[in-house]
């Protein structure tokens, strides 16, 4: 089945789903992904963090009660944006979406393929205006701009594989802004330092350029991680205390921003995957949550505390 009837398709089954509302009352959507985050965390499904934010968005809005995630962040997103099996999409297995760990499998290929439909892609093509303020991990690269710097990356970690133009533009295409997202501020990986400050080089892209990160605020930063090969690569901010852009109030800001530009039109999509609880020695503002550092000593996981002043 070529991608235009399946886009076809979705998009009939995805108007009948808007078939009692008129057209100008087709709901504005928010979707809001806490990545790994357990089904019983949040305080609206009985947690035993207090999320009280959180807890008026689900009494407001459409609590999905019988989503299926798929144990993992990336298959699950992948599911998320397709309407299909994590598998069908090459995130089969609990595979991930990092450039360096694609395979040559249809299955277990770690980058969406072009020709599934995204929800972004359907409901760009109805009016909505669609945005994404968060972490994308489902492939992708710039390689074809930057061919000499990544290519000696590329062929160590895709054996068996061969880098072609075409390979190349297909990389391309499997980003944010070439699948639906007519405004995005993402972070294309699995995780990495969630705090930079100034002087840090840091990976976030605005489209398809490297974003401008802001430094509004004041943190106090610990970072609460044993093993060696965590501290260096994300303890580089234990002890200090600067102004700094932190991943959460970072993506939360830009997305604020995005729906108020967006208020002046009709029907806003905002995907807003948020990366902090994939990495458990990292956590919200302490005085966000009071009761996060007891429950995660209880596991045995200790998180990054952000304080700000």
């Amino acid at each position: 089945m070529n991608r235009s009837l399946l886009l076809c398709l979705t998009v009939v089954s995805l108007l009948l789903s808007f078939a009692g509302h008129s057209e100008d009352k087709r709901p504005n959507i928010l979707v809001i992904l806490s990545d790994d985050a357990g089904y019983s965390d949040l305080g609206s499904f009985g947690g035993e963090i207090d999320t009280p934010n959180l807890d008026e968005l689900a009494a407001g809005g459409l609590r999905l009660s019988s989503f299926y995630s798929n144990a993992r962040c990336s298959p699950t997103r992948a599911t998320l944006l397709t309407g299909v099996d994590a598998a069908h999409v090459g995130f089969g297995g609990g595979v991930v979406g990092d450039w360096v760990r694609e395979m040559p499998f249809p299955a277990h290929r770690g980058r969406l393929p072009y020709e599934q439909p995204l929800i972004s892609e359907l409901l760009g093509a109805n009016g909505y205006q669609t945005l994404m303020a968060g972490k994308w991990h489902l492939g992708g690269s710039y390689i074809k701009e930057h061919v000499k710097q990544m290519t000696p990356t590329w062929i160590k970690t895709h054996l068996g594989m061969e880098l072609t133009q075409k390979e190349m533009e297909l990389d391309y295409l499997g980003l944010p802004p070439q699948r639906g997202f007519q405004k995005s501020f993402v972070f294309h990986g699995a995780q990495g330092n969630l705090f930079f400050t100034p002087q840090d080089k840091h990976q976030y892209y605005e489209d398809n350029q490297p974003a401008q990160l802001t430094y509004d605020y004041h943190y106090k930063m610990h970072c609460y991680t044993k093993t060696a090969f965590n501290k260096k690569r994300y303890g580089g901010c234990d002890g200090k205390s600067g102004n700094a852009f932190y991943a959460t109030d970072g993506m939360t800001d830009r997305a604020i921003g995005m729906l108020k530009q967006a208020s002046k039109q009709p029907q806003p999509f905002l995907c807003m995957p948020h990366t902090v609880h994939h990495i458990n020695h990292y956590k919200h503002p302490s005085h966000w949550y009071k009761n996060t550092l007891n429950v995660m000593q209880t596991y045995n996981t200790l998180p990054m505390v952000a304080i700000k002043d």
